[in-house]
């Protein structure tokens, strides 16, 4: 994600009261998952996740847990949206903790940004994205770009509630990157979820999208040696990709050539090392890259589901 400031306040005013006393008074302490993180003070409640399992999976088809059946006024708040959502979800930090100041360089996010929705918070709690800091309040709906670092501090007395959920970047920006006209909530609307698929071997169009941002960053890198090496490496590891995909496409006899191309992809990057870093959040290219090829291919939904 590359949006154009850290922090965007949304123009949609959902009426929040049903949701938050749900929220307080309808769920118990062992509902409540930590946070995979393993913040302490942070932990979570799924309502929309893949395939409607407890899971942290960024992947798709995005089903409703039996959270959503259990907790009516928060799923008719995420129907009144008039888009495609994806996970979501309930996520609470304890009074006097923090999430830490961190970045989200997985891909999901490349073409996705995160919706929050205070239900239960106070005038304490400080949300920080690269050098500016909000108060987020109960009924407003936020959205900030989580490639730069960001992180929460909740120095009231209070526990705070957001529900979160995540939607495609062109559901809410124009192609300029502004908000677009006219985005207004809808009563009754039907529930939309993110619905197609994670591939379980990425084509080469999407494996060249995929490192798009790093790609950008790269381009503008001022040690301009390592960059070099490392465009080399994404180049050559898409030529690599493209091949075994003109040669196999996705017949499972193409998994080993992927896997080697993969392979190939890893070793490289451990001879070039893990000392540049991205300029916008400080992330090790490296820790990025692997990310990235890690997620070319995914055995699990291969054989899980015949591709």
């Amino acid at each position: 994600m590359n949006l154009k400031q850290p922090f965007f306040k949304l123009p949609f005013s959902p009426d929040v009261a049903k949701a938050a006393k749900e929220v307080t008074f309808d769920l118990i302490e062992s509902d409540w998952i930590p946070h995979a993180s393993g913040f302490e003070g942070n932990s979570y409640i799924p309502i929309l996740s893949y395939q409607g399992t407890i899971n942290n999976l960024k992947r798709t088809p995005i089903k409703p847990t039996w959270f959503a059946e259990k907790l009516p006024s928060v799923t008719d708040l995420l129907k009144s949206f008039d888009f495609p959502i994806g996970i979501s979800r309930l996520m609470r930090l304890e009074a006097g903790h923090e999430v830490p100041v961190h970045s989200d360089t997985n891909e999901y996010w490349d073409k996705r940004v995160r919706i929050h929705i205070p239900l239960v918070t106070s005038d304490e709690v400080f949300f920080a994205c690269d050098k500016e800091e909000v108060i987020m309040r109960q009924g407003e709906a936020w959205t900030f770009d989580n490639w730069r670092r960001h992180g929460v501090r909740n120095k009231g007395t209070q526990k705070r509630i957001h529900l979160v959920f995540d939607t495609g970047i062109t559901n809410l920006f124009d192609n300029q990157g502004d908000l677009k006209a006219g985005l207004e909530m809808i009563a009754g609307a039907e529930l939309t979820l993110e619905n197609d698929p994670t591939p379980a071997i990425k084509s080469s169009a999407d494996l060249e999208e995929t490192f798009c941002p790093l790609l950008r960053v790269l381009e503008r890198c001022e040690d301009r040696a390592e960059a070099n090496a490392w465009l080399k490496l994404i180049r050559n590891y898409q030529d690599e990709w493209k091949e075994v995909e003109a040669r196999f496409g996705s017949k499972p006899q193409a998994v080993a050539h992927y896997q080697k191309a993969m392979n190939t992809a890893m070793q490289g990057a451990d001879k070039l090392g893990g000392s540049l870093r991205l300029h916008a959040n400080n992330a090790r290219v490296i820790s990025v890259f692997k990310a990235r090829v890690a997620n070319s291919m995914n055995l699990q939904i291969l054989f899980n589901h015949g591709g």
